[in-house]
């Protein structure tokens, strides 16, 4: 057994090893004012790209052509959308921005435990298309990590990756997913993928929901974005039952686009009669309540 767990050890990602901080770093919080979260028909990641264009002053009025902006999107497993980031989506984000002069852009990510390196899960999904071949990527996995400390209730310090510390402007492109352990998955449980995956097997045993929140006191996105257009009604984070969305929904703080998110949410549980034993009124979600409890910006 001890040279199986030593050849096993022999092949596993570096990052699972050891977890080496280099330093410690305040956590961000975003400067934006914030706006009302808002929704969008979109049946095709195609006319995504017009309902940013549209929305342009309202969604990009911070963003500037001198900064670097990151995208953080969701790699978690090499399992299709919308379990992972829809390839297609993202294309239409970055024409968008582009034509909006911002081209200093990292599409950013760092996969699972069990489905690193998260370079090899981007591969397989088909992220290096000609179309993403201007912008950089950004793995977690293969960067080095900083301890953030923050004021939560069942976590004190995060390790997260040092480089997302450097972007003016941070992104997030989150799916609406159903999650067996932690109710739901849009943008607040989108910063788990920040976290350093030693850390993540802790953060699961128990009080996962509480936890989603308390990471998001560490690092907070500018602009958030729900791709809705195909969601998971049950089931979820890789694996469920598929159903149409056909919505895109926008918003500053992650918190307060989760919130509004969330009715939607309740809305195609119930219409697919999956409700199960979900709270469809967002004032019960664990998840959300820990959030405000804890003081995540929610304007």
């Amino acid at each position: 057994m001890f040279l199986l767990e030593k050849v096993k050890n022999i092949f596993r990602p570096g990052v699972l090893k050891n977890k080496k901080l280099v330093s410690y770093h305040e956590p961000r919080y975003s400067s934006e004012a914030g706006f009302e979260p808002f929704m969008v028909e979109c049946r095709e990641s195609r006319e995504m790209e017009r309902h940013l264009l549209d929305h342009s002053d309202t969604l990009f009025r911070s963003f500037s052509p001198q900064n670097k902006i990151m995208v953080k999107i969701n790699l978690n497993t090499a399992d299709g959308y919308p379990a992972s980031t829809n390839t297609e989506t993202l294309k239409a984000l970055v024409a968008a921005m582009k034509k909006l002069g911002l081209h200093d852009l990292t599409i950013a990510d760092c996969s699972s435990n069990k489905a690193l390196p998260t370079r090899k899960v981007a591969k397989s999904l088909g992220f290096f298309s000609d179309e993403l071949k201007d912008v950089k990527f950004l793995f977690f996995d293969e960067k080095k990590w900083v301890g953030v400390s923050i004021q939560g209730e069942y976590l004190k310090q995060v390790a997260l990756p040092e480089e997302i510390f450097k972007f003016d402007r941070v992104i997030h492109l989150a799916n609406m997913k159903s999650h067996r352990l932690a109710d739901f998955s849009f943008c607040m449980k989108l910063s788990v993928g920040y976290l350093h995956p030693l850390e993540r097997y802790g953060i699961h045993k128990e009080n996962l929901r509480e936890k989603v929140a308390e990471i998001n006191l560490a690092f907070e996105a500018d602009l958030s974005i729900i791709d809705a257009m195909k969601v998971f009604v049950s089931g979820g984070p890789s694996i469920g039952r598929v159903e149409d969305g056909n919505k895109v929904i926008f918003g500053s703080s992650p918190l307060k686009t989760d919130i509004f998110a969330y009715g939607y949410f309740s809305e195609l549980k119930s219409k697919y009669g999956c409700t199960e034993d979900f709270e469809t009124d967002w004032r019960k979600s664990v998840q959300i309540l820990h959030a405000l409890k804890v003081g995540l910006r929610s304007t």
